[in-house]
């Protein structure tokens, strides 16, 4: 048994880290802010390692009471015994320190076109290339052989011909969801299938040209050298911001006004195309250009869990 101010000091400390862990965890859960850090889908698994953690940090608080009022203190006999030296036990606890003094003290920011900036923007909407979307997968149909319309009824001949249109390219339910957007007089790409919904009219963009389209985003400058057009864009993220990907669309700025990176815009046009990195890609042609203010949730989109459901 050992009692003495070393041992002390630092169960305190370690007691006061371990709680300020799960608080803090807790603190961006009940905010909100978790959503700055990771998808929604991943926030009841961070809420039990709060938990967990706080357990943890009870058990520690015991023995601190321990050491603190029964002067009596038992170790484990293992090897990780505290460093004796004052340097190395503060530079150990500095370790753990500044990740919370990070998080009280710099602020929660949306990730914008700063990210655009190190990693680049995809223009397809997936993680998959045009080139290779062409190639059609073997062991799937080459078609999808039924369609509903926009009344809820099928049609045969409709059918058969809107499913010419949209061969199987890469897995059937951008093809499903391809022939649904087809027959809608316009397209509003929503926050939920924004991805999906990018990634269905880039492999079928012969289809969708000249179709109404509407979109929100950050904008980010056109880096091709091509003053009349700008990106718009949004922060995809799968878990956590560690994977996110800027995913956007190129938007051709036929009037004369400007737009600095990440205001937020409303876009409202027709679908066009353009070469970009010697691939043809999306390109709106706007005919409304409105400002909106970021929002204070909903910042970034997320892959629809269920879309691939029905493959």
């Amino acid at each position: 048994m050992r009692t003495n101010k070393t041992e002390l000091f630092h169960s305190l400390f370690r007691t006061f880290i371990l709680f300020s862990f799960p608080l803090y965890m807790a603190n961006l859960i009940k905010t909100g802010h978790i959503e700055y850090y990771i998808a929604p889908r991943m926030v009841d698994y961070v809420t039990w390692t709060v938990v967990a953690l706080f357990l943890v940090a009870l058990y520690q608080c015991n023995l601190t009471l321990t050491l603190l009022f029964s002067k009596s203190y038992v170790t484990c006999d293992c090897e990780h015994s505290a460093p004796k030296s004052w340097l190395k036990g503060i530079s150990l606890y500095i370790l753990f320190a500044l990740p919370i003094a990070a998080g009280l003290f710099l602020p929660n920011t949306v990730l914008g076109s700063s990210m655009v900036s190190q990693r680049g923007i995809n223009l397809t909407g997936s993680n998959f290339s045009l080139s290779a979307s062409s190639t059609q997968n073997a062991s799937i149909p080459n078609s999808i052989d039924t369609v509903t319309n926009q009344s809820g009824s099928t049609d045969s001949s409709t059918n058969e011909e809107i499913a010419k249109k949209f061969p199987v390219r890469v897995m059937a339910s951008y093809a499903k969801l391809g022939m649904r957007l087809y027959q809608q007089p316009s397209i509003d790409v929503p926050d939920n299938k924004y991805m999906e919904t990018l990634s269905s009219i880039s492999l079928y963009l012969e289809n969708f040209i000249g179709k109404e389209i509407k979109i929100k985003g950050f904008v980010y400058p056109d880096n091709n050298g091509n003053n009349n057009q700008f990106i718009i864009g949004r922060i995809g993220v799968n878990c956590c911001t560690a994977d996110a990907t800027p995913y956007g669309v190129i938007i051709e700025n036929t009037g004369t006004m400007s737009y600095s990176k990440d205001t937020w815009l409303s876009i409202t046009g027709t679908i066009s195309k353009t070469k970009f990195n010697n691939e043809d890609v999306l390109m709106i042609k706007p005919s409304s250009i409105e400002n909106i203010s970021k929002p204070d949730s909903g910042f970034y989109v997320y892959p629809d869990p269920n879309f691939f459901a029905s493959s």
